[in-house]
């Protein structure tokens, strides 16, 4: 059990990393320097719409207080690109009011609203309970207007059955309630500082928030304890998280799921506890996979000699879970412990960190960290290291990645080390935030949806153009295009390929075999990352027949008093007793019903001198309408 000493670890931790050869290009965006930017960069990097990055620093920053002893309390800061470069602000510094109420030493992830707030944890702070060290908090920061930031503590911990020490971020649900955990807390058990809650923050509709305990952990041998990792949803609305202890095994830690009981209670399962050869004291939490597959690491165990961690999915059938080992690291042979959470990319592989492995000899002869990369290949999966930290002199590049990845739109990979970069810090470095470019092509399609509107069924549609445009740094080969539905594809200038920062073209067309609407999907499969590109096709198809009115009148000219008959034809000819009207401007004289495709209209009224009339046929669902030329009537006096 590795928690016990969780509280004061940051006080010895000192680590060294590398890095090596990778597809794409590794650049250390920014370094720390141990001032007023903070130290130590902790928890998954978050992009906000317009690419600036964010994150934390612990438990470094110029927060005053009990912190001055380590150095600091913790920092949120920003990083946005400019003209090339990035610039590091730091938008919150903890320990900036009086006893810390605000917090210290942010270690979760951080999450964006669609209003651009932050979201995340302290781990201390906020009260003077828990060993002095306070019991954490959760805020929010929201840009004040003028340039800053403003923090508000949605809640602090006591120290009681609330919870002890939120280590992980907060997620959102559908309704805007948060959801987290605590690492302690919630019982007495566990040595007295409790096992761990997972809990609820609800708006309470007078500014503040509410928190409800939806599961207290206990050291009970079906039950796991020391939750950490963010949480996440499943499509039905269960939560699901892993314990670094407890479970029905070896206490090596299990993966717990919280249901919604109609009350408005949660059932806590146990759906799978690690015994060891399937990994050991998992710390990151779980994604949800396309497949509704769960995947996750543990930082230890697994089948290799070292013990070195494993990736693992976990699966629903049969009404139970199974969990299944895709990849086993090899320890110093290769890369070991991954600490952060895993990500998808759009095509379904996984990406992560270890905190150790990579160059040899590097970091107490542990290796300083790696990036990697799983790829699925049949029934296996298949890793590939992507960068390996401390491949620079004085591990300038960063070591110690602990924290999860992230990707931007174009599939760029952000993270951060947690030491390296500066020279700071003791001589261990500070610790960078990175970027892994992409380094192939990327497929732009424009636009992403087209609708043909009205085409009459056999007839074809007039030709849509359709851009494919490679934003990345290699050539773009398209290997096939498919188009389904009745929509065609008669010209395709993408063939040959595309150059980077260049486009092609493909033209569409639309062609209705019956009455209705109809969708379809134009498909390009390339070798860009983000293949496939896909565009929403939508036409529909309609059997009206077009009509022509035409509108004669007699006697023409006519004496004033006298009666004039408007005779309309409309061809071909619609079904007998449909309405035509005849007008003049937008007045309407009179109507007649159709008759063999014609209708009269009699009138007497009409002043002296020149009046002009049309004749307009509305239409029906298999006729179109039709407007008849007008016709100038001269009644004399």
């Amino acid at each position: 059990m590795k928690r016990p000493y969780l509280v004061f670890l940051f006080l010895g931790l000192v680590i060294t990393f590398a890095s090596g050869a990778s597809p794409g290009t590794y650049t250390v965006l920014y370094s720390f320097t141990g001032g007023a930017d903070g130290d130590y960069p902790q928890g998954r990097v978050v992009l906000d719409q317009l690419g600036n990055l964010y994150g934390t620093t612990s438990p470094k920053g110029n927060g005053g207080g009990p912190c001055n002893t380590i150095g600091g309390c913790g920092t949120v800061w920003e990083l946005t690109p400019s003209h090339g470069g990035w610039i590091e602000t730091t938008l919150y510094d903890f320990c900036s009011l009086p006893s810390c109420s605000d917090g210290t030493s942010p270690w979760g992830d951080l999450i964006l609203d669609s209003a651009g707030n932050l979201y995340g944890t302290t781990l201390y702070g906020g009260s003077s309970g828990c060993l002095g060290l306070g019991c954490g908090t959760v805020f929010e920061l929201m840009p004040n207007g003028n340039g800053g930031w403003k923090e508000s503590i949605l809640y602090t911990f006591s120290g009681t059955s609330d919870g002890v020490w939120p280590y992980s971020g907060v997620i959102f649900d559908k309704n805007g309630n948060l959801y987290g955990t605590t690492l302690y807390g919630g019982s007495s058990g566990c040595g007295g500082l409790g096992c761990g809650t997972v809990f609820e923050l609800m708006p309470n509709g007078n500014g503040g928030w509410t928190e409800t305990v939806l599961h207290a952990f206990s050291s009970s041998s079906t039950d796991g304890i020391y939750p950490e990792g963010n949480l996440v949803f499943d499509t039905a609305g269960n939560l699901y998280g892993i314990t670094n202890g407890g479970g029905a095994s070896q206490n090596y830690g299990a993966v717990f799921e919280l249901s919604p009981g109609l009350g408005g209670e949660w059932a806590e399962t146990i759906i799978h506890s690690f015994s060891g050869s399937d990994g050991m004291y998992p710390e990151a939490g779980l994604i949800l996979g396309s497949d509704g597959n769960f995947y996750g690491t543990t930082t230890e165990g697994g089948n290799s000699q070292d013990g070195g961690g494993v990736v693992f999915e976990l699966s629903f059938a049969n009404g139970g879970w199974t969990e299944t080992v895709i990849y086993d690291f090899q320890g110093r042979a290769q890369n070991f412990s991954p600490e952060g959470g895993l990500v998808f990319d759009k095509v379904g592989n996984l990406y992560g960190v270890t905190e150790a492995g990579g160059v040899t000899g590097a970091c107490d002869s542990n290796g300083c960290g790696t990036v990697f990369e799983l790829s699925p290949s049949g029934s296996a999966w298949i890793q590939t290291v992507l960068y390996r930290f401390c491949s620079e002199s004085g591990c300038s590049d960063g070591k110690y990645p602990r924290a999860g990845l992230a990707f931007d739109a174009a599939g760029n990979l952000y993270g951060t080390a947690l030491q390296g970069g500066s020279e700071g810090c003791g001589g261990n470095g500070c610790g960078v935030i990175f970027e892994i470019a992409e380094g192939g092509a990327y497929g732009v399609v424009s636009p992403t949806s087209v609708n043909f509107g009205e085409v009459k069924v056999g007839q074809t549609s007039k030709q849509r153009i359709i851009t494919l445009k490679n934003t990345g740094t290699a050539k773009l080969m398209v290997s096939d295009i498919s188009i389904s539905g009745h929509f065609a594809l008669p010209i395709n200038k993408c063939a040959s390929g595309v150059k980077p920062g260049t486009h092609c073209n493909v033209y569409v067309t639309f062609t209705p075999h019956a009455a209705g609407t109809e969708t379809g999907t134009l498909t390009f499969t390339d070798n860009a990352s983000n293949s496939p590109q896909t565009v929403s096709l939508t036409g529909t198809g309609t059997d009206l027949v077009a009509t022509v009115t035409t509108l004669a009148s007699a006697p023409n000219p006519s004496a004033h008093g006298q009666g004039v008959m408007f005779t309309a034809v409309v061809t071909p000819a619609p079904p007998d007793g449909e309405p035509v009207s005849f007008m003049k401007g937008k007045t309407v004289l009179g109507t007649g019903p159709l008759s063999g495709g014609s209708a009269t209209f009699t009138t007497s009224t009409l002043k002296a001198g020149a009046t002009t009339v049309t004749a307009v046929y509305a239409g029906d669902p298999n006729f179109t309408g039709s407007k008849s030329k007008p016709v100038k009537q001269v009644v004399n006096k």
